[in-house]
């Protein structure tokens, strides 16, 4: 069995404003060499618990784990992998235990792969294991048509394919990571969603089939702007050379770039390259309706809340 671990709850970004407390703007390199050690902390308490059950089990961290990555520190690209340490230790019996989110780049740097990356780990790890599943365990047991915890009405889905489930990861949504999503179609990996806890139900499958009726408000996007069109294109080279998660809005005026998935800072990439641009109030709003997909601005959190509320009514109150 191979197991990847993330960080218990909450510990990153408690680490995240322990490091703000110091800095608040520190180099990539040191953010991606701190905060993803956070789930080496879960991977090791896993590790303890199998201990007083007598499972023998070995914890591989970066530096032995054999993935491989480009040097963009927090939101690092895999390049390669060896799982030469991983097979031994199966052949030796062993659960692998594995820290979610951890590589190494060409010199030996810890990278991180981003945020809520650990399912990237594991579906790497399932490619290059040659696994047809993987299972994933989280506090939800599987993608619902908006966040659970703050819509009571949301609807587990059965069935999601992959295209519909990268469109909703890249737009704001806590699900799986886009990357994980893209990995698992290149290599034809289902992917199972499972409560992390008894009884452990399986709530979604991530396959081939499945479009879906969805909304996802991102509370957390930045929305900038740019001066013209050729501070634009140097800007999104800028923030595409960090690989952060854009959505580049073309067709709305003013052609706004949006960055989602949080925990990135987008500003001082583009200050630290003195490229001018306007970071607006909005927020996305990403709607997918078999599909096809639309997204809406909204001027304020407020406003990206009711939109949310009343789109995801229209598609449902047939249900309710």
């Amino acid at each position: 069995m191979v197991v990847v671990v993330s960080a218990p709850p909450k510990l990153t970004e408690s680490w995240r404003v322990l490091l703000d407390g110091v800095n608040e703007n520190p180099s990539q390199q040191t953010i991606g060499g701190l905060l993803p050690r956070a789930d080496t902390v879960g991977a090791y308490l896993l590790a303890a618990a199998l201990d007083a059950i007598d499972e023998p089990a070995r914890v591989i961290t970066a530096d032995l784990l054999g993935i491989r990555t480009d040097s963009v520190f927090c939101n690092a690209t895999p390049q390669n992998a060896d799982m030469t340490a991983v097979r031994n230790t199966l052949s030796e019996g062993q659960i692998v235990i594995v820290p979610g989110g951890q590589a190494i780049n060409g010199d030996g740097d810890m990278t991180w792969l981003g945020k809520n990356s650990s399912d990237v780990t594991a579906i790497l790890l399932a490619a290059h294991l040659g696994a047809t599943v993987c299972a994933i365990c989280s506090d939800v047991p599987g993608v619902y048509s908006a966040d659970p915890n703050t819509f009571e009405d949301a609807q587990l889905m059965e069935t999601i394919c992959y295209a519909d489930a990268i469109v909703m990861s890249v737009s704001g949504a806590k699900i799986l990571h886009h990357r994980a999503v893209e990995l698992a179609y290149d290599r034809g990996i289902d992917l199972q969603l499972r409560l992390n806890k008894p009884p452990f139900n399986q709530g979604t499958v991530v396959g081939k089939t499945g479009l879906v009726q969805a909304v996802v408000p991102d509370a957390n996007s930045k929305v900038i702007v740019f001066p013209d069109m050729q501070s634009r294109a140097i800007g999104l080279q800028a923030l595409n050379d960090h690989n952060l998660t854009l959505l580049d809005l073309q067709d709305v005026p003013e052609q706004p770039v949006v960055v989602t998935c949080g925990f990135s800072n987008p500003a001082h990439i583009l200050n630290d390259a003195n490229i001018p641009f306007v970071e607006t109030s909005q927020k996305v709003l990403t709607l997918l309706n078999r599909g096809r997909v639309q997204r809406e601005l909204c001027p304020s959190l407020s406003a990206l809340e009711a939109l949310a509320r009343s789109s995801h009514n229209k598609f449902f109150r047939a249900i309710a």
